[in-house]
C-alpha cells in the first residue's frame, strides 16, 4: 500500500472503542478539542472511531458527537483485526495518533507532535507524550524514555509494556511494520507490546515530545505476561535488570 501523496487529512486521531460507556465523553471531548485546535492552526485533522464491539451505550456516545462535528466518524473493526492497520486502510492521514476510549488527550499533543515529527526523522521514529499519567486503581505518573538515551536498553520491553498505545507515527512506519492480527500474536501480552517489539528490532526509534502528557487508563496486563518474563534466561542482562528501576 503507496499512497504517501494521496493523503485526505494530515492527523488521524485514531480512537478504539469497546464498552467504556460515560468514560468515552471525556475521552472524545478531549479529541475533538485537540483536532479543534489542528484546524485552528491550518492543520487538517479527523476524529476516527474504530469500533471494537460496543455496546449500546458507547454507540449513543458516539452518534452523540458524530452529530455535532463533522470531524468525527465512525467504523467497526473486524474481529481480530489490528487497529493501526484498519485505521490505515479506513482514513489516508499522513500522522496517526493513536488512543483508546476511556484515555484523555492533552489539547496540545497532537499539534506538538506533529510539529516536532517535522523537525526529525519522522519516517523512521515513533513519538510519545513526555509524561504519560495513568488514573484508576494504581495511579502513576511515568517519564518516558528515547530509545536512544544512554539508560534504555531493548530488553525494557520484555519486562514492561514501557512503549504503549499513546504514540504518534507517520504513515509510513505503518505500511512498513504492519501489526500482527491479535490470534497470531502471543496470547500473554497486547498487541501493542508486540508491535513496539517488532518496530524497535527493526531499527525505528522511540522519541517523546517535550512539554506534553497522556492520561490513560491502564488495562490489567495478561496473567501471562509475569510467567513469561520471570525465568527468562535473557533477564539476566545486568545493565537490562539494573536500568529497569530507574524508571518502572
Amino acid at each position: 500500500m503507496q499512497r504517501h501523496n494521496n493523503y485526505s487529512t494530515t492527523i488521524a486521531l485514531a480512537i478504539t472503542v469497546h464498552e467504556e460507556g460515560l468514560l468515552l465523553v471525556p475521552a472524545l471531548q478531549s479529541a475533538l478539542a485537540a483536532a479543534e485546535a489542528c484546524q485552528a492552526e491550518g492543520v487538517a485533522c479527523a476524529v476516527a472511531l474504530l469500533g471494537c464491539a460496543p455496546d449500546a451505550c458507547t454507540r449513543r456516545i458516539v452518534e452523540r458527537f458524530q452529530a455535532r462535528s463533522s470531524l468525527v466518524g465512525y467504523t467497526e473493526l473486524a474481529p481480530g483485526t489490528p487497529f493501526h492497520q484498519h485505521a490505515l486502510t479506513r482514513i489516508h492521514a499522513e500522522f496517526y495518533c493513536f488512543l483508546t476510549g476511556d484515555d484523555i488527550l492533552q489539547r496540545e499533543w497532537p499539534l506538538s507532535a506533529y510539529r516536532h515529527a517535522l523537525q526529525s526523522q519522522h519516517q523512521n521514529c515513533i513519538y510519545q507524550t513526555e509524561l504519560l499519567a495513568g488514573f484508576g486503581e494504581v495511579p502513576f505518573v511515568r517519564t518516558q524514555l528515547k530509545s536512544n538515551d544512554p539508560i534504555f536498553h531493548p530488553l525494557h520491553a520484555l519486562l514492561s509494556r514501557h512503549f504503549g498505545h499513546n504514540l504518534f507515527c507517520h504513515a509510513a512506519i505503518l505500511e512498513r511494520a504492519p501489526a500482527l492480527l491479535r490470534q497470531s500474536a502471543a496470547p500473554h501480552a497486547f498487541e501493542t507490546w508486540h508491535w513496539g517489539c517488532e518496530t524497535l528490532a527493526l531499527g525505528i526509534g522511540r522519541d517523546y515530545v517535550p512539554g506534553t502528557v497522556q492520561f490513560c487508563r491502564p488495562d490489567p496486563a495478561p496473567a501471562g505476561c509475569e510467567a513469561l518474563a520471570a525465568p527468562c534466561a535473557l533477564l539476566r542482562d545486568a545493565l537490562a535488570t539494573a536500568s529497569y528501576g530507574a524508571f518502572s
